[in-house]
């Protein structure tokens, strides 16, 4: 109970700033026609309003003229304009329709929300009218088509951001802001993307930054960050709906193609001058691309893999393997997505040299495996639901105070050296905020249910349960020598009665393996251990940013500092515990300071920057992280 009254520290102990001046004037097209739903902002200030649908706008600050007015909707040419003592009351804008790309821009600022110290950085930035008009599925697949990403899929649902050449398919070194929060998992240490991410909807602004981010952001910010912005309910207010219908999987007989629907939802009300709420909901079902290549595996741990020149101290010349994706005449099939049938993973048997068919001495066999498919035992459907809800109050024209609930859950394979299916990941993230033009306070905390199971370890053990890999080998042996058949022949004898997939017995033992821990003897098997992990992890997270105004005229100083509680819950599947039995608890205290001086140069301008950071794990030793410009 007391974490959650700390979300709402900052909630409770504001105080109001009235506004001196109000800016007023209307918005229309290029065919003087008026234009609601436009956002305007003053630039350095989080004062933000949104034009009404006769055009007009009221946006009340208390900072001094003159100011510089951002104008922006999707479909239109962004515009500034200058506000003065003449013409505040009384601001015309007039807006171009154009046709949106996403840009790359030279920007000062390290956030779009300016809750971070400046520094000159290139960002690939992708705002609100790029989406609308972008052909991706999703703004998470939009990634794709910016200059330095690389994005990896893994399943439908599951994909990973990479950047400046590293390529992963759980990459943990890219981090993944949402409103100011951590993505990644508190325990697994990835990115869960789009799965737990924003509702499309509620997508403002995504910016990349491929470049190393540790002084600001800390020491795992090495390869990219990713920062994404929900909209705000002062901004982009009212009802809006989408509806996306598709099909994939085509060119797949007996199989394709499959039909996905996305739905979403999106309702955001002004009540009064201060207060604004927002609701967000999104589903998407459908059927996952299923892994179904089933070419003999290529792999340099393959016995006889490389040509060796003996008469050259065993040097490699070339390869000496040359697949053959027949397991009726290969011993070794070793299908790419053929699960038990592995030759590293407990799927092979070696005959041995003293057998007493010489055909078969050292002759490796492999078991026949199981499909993506069969052990999945969903035809491969997939679903995602994400929805978040927040309100928001704000103190004069700087100052912002928030609280907000972000949800997502789905199922999802995730891809690494192995296939891993996670059945129903389900995460909720609570948020309480308080930001003004030069400072923030932010707590949050993730709180995630994550379970799956490693499905080419399920096949080897539903195999195993059935007939032992010995015994197995052995009746392969002996109808391969006695009936003098072929390889695929003798396979068919020695599989009489192998559980079918779909079959009573087959779903039963699967399921008895997936869902027992792997720290659990399956019931009525003691030497059998489950193969289910878990990750139900928690993260508690308090950070604040202030930047120094008194120092301004002589230099721009920003200070900042965290402290991150990591509550690891596994059971024991996937951490160690306690020399007690009781889980772990990590503690890291993390601060900065940052100094800057814009100083112009006849027609050059410069900034130099210089940021220090200092980080501690209570496991680790603490250390500093410089940076400059």
């Amino acid at each position: 109970m007391k974490r959650y009254v700390l979300l709402l520290i900052g909630w409770l102990t504001l105080t109001a700033v009235h506004a001196q001046l109000i800016l007023g004037g209307t918005v229309t097209d290029e065919q003087q026609q008026p234009l609601g739903g436009v956002k305007l902002s003053i630039q350095g200030t989080s004062a933000s309003t949104v034009s009404l649908p006769n055009g007009t706008f009221s946006l009340p600050t208390d900072h001094s003229l003159p100011l510089l007015l951002l104008i922006s909707r999707t479909g239109y040419r962004d515009e500034r304009i200058k506000v003065r003592s003449g013409n505040f009351r009384a601001v015309d804008v007039q807006l171009r329709a154009e046709v949106a790309v996403p840009e790359t821009v030279l920007t000062a600022d390290s956030k779009a929300t300016d809750e971070q110290p400046l520094e000159g950085v290139t960002v690939e930035k992708i705002q609100t009218r790029h989406l609308a008009s972008s052909p991706a599925l999703s703004p998470f697949d939009a990634l794709q088509n910016i200059k330095g990403v690389d994005l990896l899929t893994s399943s439908f649902l599951f994909k990973s951001v990479n950047m400046r050449g590293f390529g992963s398919t759980t990459n943990g070194r890219v981090v993944q802001l949402i409103d100011g929060m951590d993505n990644r998992s508190p325990g697994l240490g990835f990115g869960f993307g789009n799965v737990a991410g924003l509702p499309d909807l509620d997508v403002e602004t995504i910016e990349l930054r491929p470049g190393a981010s540790s002084a600001q952001y800390g020491p795992d910010a090495l390869q990219g960050l990713m920062l994404t912005t929900s909209k705000s309910p002062f901004e982009y207010q009212g009802l809006s709906v989408r509806a996306t219908l598709g099909a994939n999987n085509f060119g797949k007989p007996g199989f394709g193609p499959k039909t996905y629907a996305d739905y979403g939802l999106r309702y955001a009300l002004q009540l009064g001058d201060r207060l604004a709420v927002k609701v967000n909901f999104q589903r998407l079902t459908g059927t996952d691309f299923i892994a179904d290549d089933y070419t003999d595996r290529s792999a340099a741990t393959r016995p006889g893999f490389f040509a060796i020149d003996a008469s050259r101290s065993g040097l490699a010349t070339g390869l000496a393997f040359r697949p053959n994706n027949d397991p009726n005449t290969n011993f070794e099939y070793d299908g790419v997505n053929s699960y038990g049938d592995d030759l590293s993973n407990g799927g092979a048997f070696r005959f041995p040299a003293s057998y007493a068919n010489t055909s078969l001495q050292n002759k490796l066999v492999t078991r026949t495996g199981y499909t993506e498919l069969d052990l999945l035992g969903n035809q491969g459907r997939v679903f995602n639901n994400r929805a978040n809800a927040s309100l928001h109050y704000r103190f004069g024209s700087n100052v912002e105070a928030s609280i907000g609930w972000y949800f997502g859950n789905g199922n999802l394979i995730e891809t690494a050296g192995f296939r891993n299916y996670l059945p129903n990941y389900r995460r909720n993230q609570f948020r309480a905020e308080i930001k003004g033009d030069n400072f923030f306070v932010r707590v949050y905390t993730t709180q995630q249910q994550a379970e799956g199971w490693n499905i080419g370890l399920t096949a080897r053990a539903v195999n195993n349960s059935w007939k032992s890999l010995n015994q197995w080998a052995a009746e392969v042996g002996l109808a391969y020598v006695e009936n003098k058949v072929s390889i695929g022949d003798a396979r068919f004898t020695a599989n009489r009665g192998r559980y079918l997939p779909g079959s009573t017995d087959f779903n039963r033992v699967r399921d008895a393996f997936a869902n027992t821990a792997n720290t659990d003897s399956i019931p009525g098997t003691p030497r059998a251990l489950g193969l289910r992990f878990r990750d139900n992890s928690q993260l508690w997270h308090y950070e604040g940013m202030y930047t120094v105004s008194a120092l301004a005229d002589i230099v721009e100083v920003t200070v900042g500092a965290s402290f991150r509680q990591y509550l690891l819950e596994s059971g024991g599947t996937l951490f160690a515990r306690q020399p007690n039995g009781a889980e772990y608890t990590i503690n890291e205290t993390g601060g900065y300071v940052q100094a800057a001086k814009t100083v112009a140069l006849g027609p050059v301008t410069v900034r130099p920057l210089v940021a220090v950071r200092y980080d501690k794990n209570q496991y680790v030793t603490g250390g500093f992280t410089p940076g400059h410009q």
